[in-house]
């Protein structure tokens, strides 16, 4: 019998120790999609997320896949928002 390397033996325990720790609160990538947009519009403006949307970003913050479409969608929110207008006190012509 061949033992693992360490690194791979560490892995696996991680692995397993994320498994055990998982919750039920946690969502999969479909559930996360439907409610990404009000996440990311609440983020953009500092609003306070209530609890659904904290499982939210947690799952975003875990997933390859959904961070990039996070990403993205931000991006695409910054874009679409009008550009700030700062007041200097005179009138304009």
């Amino acid at each position: 019998m061949t033992s693992k390397p360490k690194s791979e033996n560490s892995r696996a325990v991680e692995l397993l120790r994320r498994l055990i720790d998982a919750r039920e609160s946690e969502i999969g990538c479909d559930a996360c999609s439907e409610q990404m947009d009000r996440l990311a519009e609440l983020m953009l403006n500092g609003a306070e997320l209530d609890d659904a949307l904290h499982v939210v970003r947690n799952h975003v913050s875990c997933c390859r896949g959904c961070q990039a479409e996070f990403d993205a969608l931000i991006a695409i929110l910054k874009m679409e928002s009008p550009p700030e207008r700062f007041d200097f006190g005179g009138t304009r012509r």
